[in-house]
């Protein structure tokens, strides 16, 4: 092997090693920043990723809460599917009738679930820069005639509960005009706004 392709060979196995130093020094991080409690949403709300999210909550909650510790979760979310928003909400409300104090904190973005999931948090954090965004539920349906009369009826019900869930954690408006507010366009708050609108608690 020539000189030049054996110093090849060395840069390629160093360049190697640092990946792999730099993946574990992330999954450390990552391992300690679980430890403490403190957990990410970020991206699309998937079942998959908001099954993934649950399961190490609750792996942490099992083996490192107790009771009066703070569980967190830092948000930047587009927001996705209804069921898995749905899943990581009520999974932090549980963790609140455990004992534990539960933080949502926004960071960027909480768009349609991913606003939803930020209003389980009994201390809710929006930095300074984030936004939020609340809209009518969205589906695309398809089937026979009285299948999508079915859809219509689940959407305009789930509108509903969602609304008054927004309207609960606010106290400061009714669900019918939030309802009424978002029938004809989506609903983009800056921090200040969300604040005003008592859809979070402090601006940090």
């Amino acid at each position: 092997m020539s000189k030049k392709k054996i110093e090849t060979a060395i840069s390629v196995h160093a360049r190697l090693a640092e990946l792999e130093l730099a993946q574990a020094e992330l999954e450390h991080t990552r391992e300690m920043a679980r430890h403490a409690g403190n957990f990410y949403l970020l991206g699309d709300i998937t079942l998959e990723s908001a099954g993934e999210l649950v399961k190490e909550m609750d792996a942490w909650v099992a083996a490192f809460s107790s009771e009066e510790d703070t569980i967190s979760l830092l948000i930047n979310s587009e927001g996705g599917e209804l069921a898995a928003g749905l899943l990581i909400h009520d999974a932090l409300r549980a963790y609140n009738t455990i004992g534990l104090h539960v933080v949502t904190g926004i960071r960027g973005e909480a768009c349609s679930m991913a606003a939803v999931v930020a209003q389980a948090g009994d201390t809710r954090l929006i930095g300074a820069a984030s936004r939020m965004m609340l809209h009518q539920v969205s589906s695309g349906g398809a089937g026979s005639t009285r299948e999508i009369r079915d859809q219509v009826e689940h959407l305009e019900s789930t509108d509903k509960a969602l609304a008054e869930l927004f309207a609960k954690r606010s106290g400061k408006f009714t669900a019918d005009a939030l309802a009424a507010e978002i029938l004809h366009r989506d609903l983009w708050l800056t921090a200040t706004e969300a604040l005003e609108r008592g859809l979070v608690d402090r601006i940090a």
